[in-house]
């Protein structure tokens, strides 16, 4: 509305709520200048026995989007392109952080559906644990976790080289990671060992395949016969030094160690026995008819035909 000023008359530039009025003068002339004020307030304060007013700030982008600032729950609309995607934040006291205490002050907003989401900060994380499941690592974000292999260090895993085939990892689908060892391995050049060792190996059979077995020196002890239900006619079992013992008995014949007595006929009958000193079905026979006997000249003779 316009209004008129007499002559004579003073017209006073007075600040409203929130702004600042300056005014400037020179030989050119006079400038109000009117200005927002670095301090804003919204509503009335709330005094004793006197409730405030809830005041709002609303922004409005030309394509549709917002920005509303509530006063009376302390939130922030915001509202993408065409008012869509829409969503309310505030503080609340959320879930606890990674160390399982108490919940923290969180940022927690709704979406359009009116679902409540809280955003995560740096003291949040992840737990890890291992078959000691009574174990836990509590990990914030952006903090180092180990993942290493027992008994390597930096330099020994700078060369290391790995059995390619051997190790699998299984997802369960829930908050497990399955570490799976192969049961037939492959790619292994070494197996090594400071101290005694054992392997034992279940079911019937035991097969090396594909080459030699060396020992590097040392004994094979504790070895089974390699006759079976003594049957030796299966030539491909190993045997071991007692079968070696009884088959050298069971094919050695010699003599029979005793004192033989010359028969009448001036010969000697002589017996044959196996390695285990029994008889065998063999003879043999030392004739000594030929030998001269019963003077001096006949035992010159033995010892000339000794020598």
């Amino acid at each position: 509305t316009a209004k008129t000023i007499t002559d004579g008359k003073t017209v006073e530039m007075a600040a409203g709520k929130n702004l600042t009025v300056k005014q400037t003068s020179n030989n050119d002339g006079a400038k109000v200048e009117y200005a927002l004020s670095d301090d804003i307030k919204i509503g009335n304060d709330g005094k004793d026995g006197k409730d405030g007013v809830d005041g709002k700030i609303g922004v409005n982008g030309k394509d549709g989007s917002s920005v509303v600032i509530n006063g009376k729950d302390g939130s922030i609309g915001l509202n993408g392109k065409d008012g869509k995607d829409g969503l309310t934040m505030k503080a609340e006291n959320g879930q606890p952080g990674v160390n399982g205490k108490d919940g923290i002050t969180r940022i927690v907003y709704e979406d359009k559906n009116n679902n409540k989401h809280e955003v995560a900060t740096l003291d949040d994380g992840l737990k890890f644990t291992g078959n000691n499941t009574d174990t836990v690592n509590n990990h914030k974000l952006n903090s180092l976790v180990k993942v290493q292999g027992e008994g390597v260090d930096k330099t020994t895993s700078a060369s290391f080289k790995s059995a390619a085939g051997n190790i699998n990892v299984k997802a369960d689908g829930t908050d497990t990671l399955e570490v799976q060892l192969n049961k037939d391995l492959k790619n292994i050049n070494t197996i090594k060992n400071d101290g005694n060792a054992t392997f034992t190996i279940g079911g019937d059979n035991f097969a090396f395949n594909g080459g030699n077995v060396s020992l590097g020196g040392n004994n094979i002890t504790n070895l089974k016969s390699g006759i079976v239900n003594n049957n030796d006619t299966d030539n491909t079992n190993a045997a071991n030094i007692g079968d070696v013992k009884n088959i050298s008995k069971a094919n050695d014949i010699h003599i029979k160690d005793k004192t033989y007595t010359v028969n009448a006929d001036k010969t000697v009958t002589l017996e044959y026995v196996d390695g285990n000193d029994n008889a065998v079905n063999k003879t043999a026979k030392i004739d000594l008819s030929n030998l001269p006997t019963g003077d001096k000249a006949a035992v010159e003779s033995v010892v000339k035909k000794s020598a």
